[in-house]
């Protein structure tokens, strides 16, 4: 006995499955869509934190230059720039070889006083010839074993 001819309904008739729900190509498009959205508004929230932490912190410092002075000295130049010159500051400065490995490291005391923004020359001893230098960081919470009485500029 021959089977009737049956004609297959059509799959898709404007964006619906031929069961009446949407198609899955507008499910995975509305997917996408939230998750470009969620990631987009977790890029604005790291920017904004990371901006407001920049301007909150009360001492900030940058590496400027560094000098070669003998095989077991280095000379660093370091720009620091303080919120609050009533109070004390200070800031680690380390300096490093050509692998990047540090080999020298001093902390810039800056007694209270002076401009908000100065610029230090730091010497310190080398284990090693130096390539270049960098800040670890600053503080205003000056530790118990750092003098600050004095008022020579140097580093500690």
């Amino acid at each position: 006995m021959p089977t009737p001819n049956r004609t297959p309904a059509p799959a898709q008739t404007a964006g619906r499955s031929r069961y009446g729900g949407a198609s899955r190509q507008g499910i995975s498009g509305k997917v996408i869509a939230v998750f470009v959205a969620a990631l987009l508004a977790l890029v604005v929230f790291m920017g904004g934190r990371a901006f407001i932490n920049d301007r909150s912190q009360p001492v900030k410092a940058e590496f400027i230059s560094q000098e070669r002075v003998d095989d077991s000295t280095a000379r660093l130049w370091v720009d620091v720039k303080r919120a609050d010159t009533t109070r004390d500051a200070y800031c680690l400065v380390f300096a490093v070889s050509y692998d990047h490995s540090e080999i020298g490291r001093r902390a810039l005391v800056i007694p209270a006083g002076g401009e908000g923004n100065q610029r230090f020359q730091v010497d310190l001893p080398t284990r090693e010839p130096v390539a270049s230098g960098r800040v670890y960081g600053c503080s205003q919470d000056i530790p118990s074993y750092m003098d600050t009485s004095s008022t020579y500029l140097g580093a500690r």
